[in-house]
């Protein structure tokens, strides 16, 4: 079984766009490329067929020595092969080695020098290095014919002239049309789709494909164009139509709005070098602009090179990328976000193929959502867009990203339709925004009405809110609410009185001190088992009806401490505490330390006793319980109510566990015997 192997091919984007860069443009041809490499004798068993020239003769079994086109491991091995072969001449002729490896796609060579003695230079050693692995450079075009009588291509039926309109000569350069003698790229339409464009009546879907797919423009020249082709074959596609079954009726008449415009392809005319009458070499500064937009049927990007001058600035076409938006219909700022999505992938393309010198790098969008998203944080959106927002800022920068009005964006030629695409080579598509030719200073600026934050896409947060007050002292390590009274006391004293040194007559503590410590103790234990509960009161909410607090009407107090309202209030003989109970959690540490408080303080009394005592001033939830739980563990308590426990009775004597033996017996013996 054959395999694939690994993909060591150069980006044909790369290639054709450094072919552009420089203006002296030489291409060439490896002969044969995959006959020229023997494949070992253990693999030619793979490549195995049979043959015979006439029914009558028997079935023969042949072999083929060398790599084949059509085999599924015949590219990746020529490559290796060449790649591997040109390492060896790095030291020597390393530009003519970089030109093999980086400027040659499958067995096309395609490079651009800046003078004539460098292209044939160049060439030759290139063409020496292949021919020391076997592999013959023919088919030498260039759009200088002082290159080509140097290079002694003696031959000129190897370079396969063509005639356009039974004018011109062109090359085909990986797929292109190139007139070398005007030194630009055109198009022309097959004849077999002449035939389908020609027809009056509806097409079928695989004849619409056809079209479409005939058009070979990997640099985009004709993305404007040529997107719309695409975005009627999915519309086709929607309706489920089958390959060789007339298309809708409400589709035909798109169909014919399209199909009179390849007609009008011939006239594109691209020059093959940026700015013909200018080195770029020349130029200090290079700039990259690229422009994004979308729309409901596509969205698509342009990229643009600009040379500053001393009139404002030269530009230029690059490269263009289109892309059907998908059936699933998505939101205009999503669409837009995917355009800029491509926009920036297409500056790294562009940027990574060219070895110029590139000064500055713009990125252009009128979509000012696309905008707001890029400067803010991308976690806080959903991932569609924070996934696309975090690709887009790791291959460019925030500041590379400008505004521009919808009626300047020239990617808005290939998302709408509009009075059809415009052809001539003069025209914004191919020449770039006016703008670009002018001073920066008369370039876009961004409008004061521009977003700079938005909610489209923000993602949803559920907070769970939840007060957590951090306690100051850690209640758990006391046993002693006296003692933690007081030292919470202590705690307040120091804090306010600072890093000043405390006097001797002032480390005693004052009532007003322990009375705001015990208030802190009591709001820390509130706190933390009402936090809801002294929301709702701090807002003058109604309490839920789950919460244990709810049957109670509670209040807050001037010290923020949660009391018990009740039927008293008019009793002003009775203390304010007991009319109004400061409630505690029955579970708290303060609590417990609290009611074993009490129940020291009346001596270890009944708990009727002490719960009496601590309804004076607080209200706890199942107090007796409680009482009961603390008097439990009281030491004292349970040595005040240990009871002695009752010796063991000894066993019972054996005689009297004897079976079938009466009473007595053992005596009446005993008297006998004594003569009684």
């Amino acid at each position: 079984m054959l395999m694939k192997g690994p993909d060591f091919l150069t980006s044909l984007f790369a290639v054709l766009l450094r072919f552009r860069q420089r203006n002296i443009a030489v291409c060439g041809d490896i002969r044969e490329m995959f006959h020229q490499i023997l494949v070992r004798e253990e693999d030619k068993q793979s490549q195995r067929f049979l043959w015979r020239d006439e029914p009558s003769e028997a079935v023969q079994i042949w072999v083929v020595d060398v790599a084949t086109f059509g085999a599924t491991c015949s590219p990746s091995i020529a490559q290796y092969v060449k790649i591997k072969h040109a390492h060896q001449y790095f030291n020597s002729f390393p530009r003519a080695v970089s030109i093999i490896i980086d400027d040659h796609y499958v067995d096309d060579c395609l490079f651009s020098v800046d003078t004539v003695d460098e292209a044939v230079r160049l060439m030759q050693e290139v063409k020496a290095i292949h021919a020391a692995a076997g592999f013959e450079l023919v088919k030498f075009q260039s759009n200088s014919m002082t290159v080509i009588s140097l290079l002694g291509e003696a031959d000129r039926t190897l370079c396969k002239p063509m005639k356009l309109d039974q004018q011109e000569e062109f090359d085909r350069v990986l797929g292109l049309m190139w007139i070398p003698g005007a030194d630009i790229f055109t198009f022309q339409v097959p004849v077999d789709v002449h035939q389908i464009i020609d027809h009056a009546t509806a097409p079928t879907k695989r004849q619409i494909l056809r079209t479409v797919m005939k058009i070979f423009d990997p640099l985009g020249f004709l993305a404007h164009f040529v997107i719309h082709g695409k975005v009627l074959m999915q519309e086709v596609w929607r309706t489920g139509t089958g390959w060789d079954e007339p298309v809708a009726e409400h589709l035909v008449d798109q169909w014919f709005r399209w199909a009179k415009m390849p007609s009008q392809i011939s006239e594109v005319q691209v020059p093959l070098f940026f700015f013909r009458d200018n080195d770029l070499w020349k130029f200090r500064e290079v700039e990259i602009h690229v422009l994004t937009d979308a729309s409901e049927e596509a969205y698509a990007c342009v990229a643009y090179i600009r040379v500053p001058n001393d009139y404002g600035g030269r530009c230029s076409f690059l490269a263009a990328k289109t892309k059907v938006a998908p059936l699933k219909p998505l939101s205009f700022p999503r669409l837009e976000l995917q355009a800029a999505m491509m926009g920036a992938r297409l500056m790294q393309m562009v940027c990574s193929a060219l070895t110029l010198n590139i000064s500055k790098r713009i990125l252009w969008t009128d979509s000012a959502t696309v905008l707001a998203w890029l400067r803010s944080e991308s976690r806080k959106y959903h991932q569609f867009v924070s996934f696309r927002v975090g690709e887009i800022l790791s291959i460019t920068r925030m500041d590379e990203w400008r505004h521009i009005p919808k009626k300047l964006n020239v990617a808005d030629d290939a998302t709408k339709w509009g009075s059809g695409p415009n052809f001539n080579p003069s025209c914004r598509w191919f020449q770039g925004p006016t703008f670009l030719n002018e001073s920066e200073e008369h370039w876009p600026k961004e409008s004061k009405g521009t977003l700079h934050e938005t909610t489209e896409e923000l993602r949803e947060v559920v907070l769970h809110h939840s007060d957590i007050a951090e306690a100051v002292i850690d209640v758990e390590r006391f046993s002693n609410w006296h003692r933690l009274l007081r030292t919470m006391a202590y705690v307040f004293k120091v804090a306010s009185v600072g890093k000043k040194i405390i006097r001797d007559d002032s480390t005693y503590l004052s009532k007003d001190e322990l009375i705001k410590a015990e208030g802190a103790l009591l709001r820390q234990a509130q706190t933390q088992a009402y936090s809801s509960e002294i929301e709702c009161l701090q807002k003058r909410m109604a309490l839920v009806k789950s919460s244990s607090l709810y049957p109670l009407v509670p209040f807050l107090d001037e010290a923020g401490i949660i009391r018990v309202s009740g039927r008293t209030e008019g009793a002003s003989l009775i203390p304010y505490s007991a009319r109004y109970p400061i409630v505690l959690p029955k579970t708290h540490r303060v609590t417990m330390l609290i009611v074993d408080s009490y129940h020291k303080k009346f001596l270890h009394a009944n708990g009727e006793t002490v719960c009496n005592e601590i309804r004076q001033k607080f209200f706890i939830q199942s107090l007796r319980s409680l009482v009961w739980k603390v008097s439990r563990s009281c030491q004292l308590c349970m040595i005040r109510k240990a009871v002695p426990a009752p010796p063991l009775m000894s066993p019972l004597p054996k005689v009297r566990l004897t079976p079938f033996i009466r009473p007595f017996t053992k005596r009446r013996r005993l008297l006998r015997a004594s003569g009684g």
